[in-house]
């Protein structure tokens, strides 16, 4: 019998959302933790409570989704949180090497 992609329902459906799960954090990993790098560098500190912010997220996410469709939004809201605050900083971390260098007195 062929597989139908993408059903929700079952076995295949648990297998199919559980596979969704770790294809969204393929997608969103790699970008956060280059700007984790980046911002890391000159907030120090605070990258460790992004870093752990967003990867409670990213294991509620997962088990959630691969539980049920609907009760994946809070891992996703608290890793969409680490990323959007992390982006943030990494802007931040931008202006302030970018425009140091016209507030210094030397």
């Amino acid at each position: 019998a062929p597989y139908v992609l993408l059903t929700n329902v079952g076995e295949l459906g648990r297998f199919n959302r559980a596979q969704r799960a770790c294809g969204n954090l393929d997608e969103t990993l790699p970008l956060f933790l280059a700007g984790l790098l980046l911002q890391g560098a000159i907030f120090g500190p605070f990258a460790l409570f992004l870093a752990i912010l967003y990867l409670y997220g990213a294991v509620r996410f997962s088990t959630d989704y691969k539980n049920g469709c609907k009760a994946r939004l809070r891992g996703f809201l608290f890793s969409m949180l680490a990323v959007q605050i992390n982006s943030g900083f990494v802007v931040l971390a931008a202006l302030l090497i970018f425009l140091a260098p016209l507030f210094s007195s030397s």
